[in-house]
């Protein structure tokens, strides 16, 4: 299983791979409803006097629908507007994915502890497919972290 900030389809592609992968929802404890993690990244402009024409030139030409498909399709992301999502939902690669984002959870970064929690993750994650793995105590060192 894989979950992360790659996307598979075009991880595989690029190694020209036959991985036969699919597309489910991340396990979960209990009673907690499925959902995926949602990961993001930012394309910025800075307000310096005398861009905005060229920003605003860049922005439109950018998220143009046809532009941003061949984009998103060139370098395997997910999009951040509906034309895009649209245009991409019938797409084999981007369609499962896409479907999944209703239910996106984002990392909680504004959560004081989430350094410590992610930090654990990081430094543990690894050991638990280690052989003779003590995953439950793997699992509560992670869980300790949150908690300090």
């Amino acid at each position: 299983m894989m979950a992360g900030a790659s996307f598979a389809p075009s991880l595989f592609k690029g190694w020209d791979s036959t991985v036969d992968y699919g597309v489910a929802p991340l396990p979960v404890n209990g009673d907690v409803d499925h959902f995926t993690l949602g990961v993001q990244d930012y394309l910025m402009a800075f307000k310096n006097p005398g861009n905005e024409t060229a920003v605003s030139k860049f922005l439109n030409f950018f998220y143009q629908q046809d532009n941003y498909v061949r984009f998103l399709t060139s370098q395997g992301f997910l999009p951040a507007t509906k034309s895009a999502s649209d245009a991409l939902q019938s797409n084999p690669d981007f369609g499962p994915f896409l479907s999944l984002l209703p239910t996106a959870r984002f990392y909680p970064s504004t959560d004081p502890k989430f350094p410590a929690v992610q930090g654990a993750v990081q430094n543990q994650i690894g050991t638990g497919v280690a052989p003779g793995a003590d995953v439950k105590s793997i699992l509560d060192t992670i869980n300790a972290a949150g908690s300090k």
